[in-house]
């Protein structure tokens, strides 16, 4: 590289807010080509990324839990039980997780008999050093209950991770008979589902308060079996529909990449599909990636710079 631009170089990488601005300006500011800019942000662009290697952590997990346990009179549908009839307050009872690009499935159980403290204290270090966390119904559900079994076990929550909740992306994008995670894997092929037998596997957990009988470890045993299960399930779930949705990270900017590079893999080979200008009137380039297929927008100031960039390029 030449003198001239790996001083240009130093000037990115000693102050990387510059790599914002549009090579026109700086050209202009620091009396070079725009060819000269577009090289050198390309080369500051690598070193950061070999330097820094910045990778998503992406965490899948599932929890199970145990139902409250209270008085009431009989049984039957739409019945109004209060509050003040639970004996039992419901607990998690376990949490299963792996890391993307990893084989092994991990469990965390309770210690004792509606006792998940343990559970919330190993699983918040755990989601801390997530970037994504990628759950089925979990914005709704999974996510919740980690939140109010920390908070009543006084315990600090993590800072704010990006959720990935693959039953609302199924929704907002599909039309299928059922959206569970088992009938999504039948459907679209994938590991199906362990099946529980019912919930006389609960019951067998549930009324062994010892934790000793062997009824219990075997129902213990197929319940983390299960969660685990359904841990592999919900990634080959993610996997699937992954290009059909909208990424929930810019991949492309987290490795130093521009807007106009793919949003999910930050591949730089990437093309338009089609332009659509909607009453709004502002012009909205649809994208597609030449390595993966995801479709993406950007806007029409963007799309320019990658005609620029397209045009020095040649």
């Amino acid at each position: 590289m030449s003198k001239k631009k790996e001083e240009l170089v130093q000037k990115f990488l000693n102050n990387p807010c510059y790599l914002s601005n549009g090579a026109g300006k700086l050209a202009k500011q620091w009396a070079v080509e725009r060819v000269d800019i577009y090289e050198a942000r390309d080369e500051t662009r690598r070193r950061l990324r070999g330097s820094q290697n910045k990778t998503i952590k992406r965490l899948f997990f599932d929890i199970e839990t145990a139902p409250n346990i209270g008085y009431f009179w009989r049984a039957g549908y739409k019945l109004n039980i209060h509050y003040s009839n639970i004996i039992q307050e419901r607990a998690i009872m376990c949490i299963s997780y792996k890391w993307a690009g990893e084989d092994k499935v991990h469990n965390i159980f309770w210690n004792g008999y509606y006792d998940d403290k343990n559970i919330i204290e190993k699983f918040i270090p755990i989601l801390k050093q997530a970037d994504e966390v990628v759950g089925h119904n979990s914005d709704r559900f999974d996510i919740k209950w980690v939140n109010t079994r920390a908070a009543k076990h006084g315990l600090n929550l993590p800072s704010k991770f990006r959720s990935f909740d693959t039953l609302k992306k199924v929704k907002a994008q599909f039309t299928l008979n059922s959206n569970t995670l088992k009938y999504c894997a039948e459907f679209f092929g994938l590991t199906g589902k362990i099946e529980t037998g019912g919930f006389d596997l609960w019951t067998d957990i549930l009324t062994d308060q010892s934790g000793k009988t062997k009824v219990h470890n075997n129902a213990k045993a197929k319940m983390i079996e299960y969660c685990n299960g359904d841990v592999v399930t919900l990634e080959d779930l993610y996997n699937y529909i992954e290009k059909y949705t909208k990424p929930v990270t810019n991949h492309a900017i987290l490795q130093g990449g521009e807007k106009y590079h793919c949003p999910a893999c930050a591949s730089i080979h990437t093309s338009l599909s089609k332009t659509s200008t909607p009453v709004s009137g502002v012009i909205k380039r649809h994208m597609e990636c030449d390595i993966c297929n995801v479709n993406f927008d950007v806007s029409n100031k963007t799309y320019m710079k990658y005609l620029d960039k397209k045009m020095i390029s040649k």
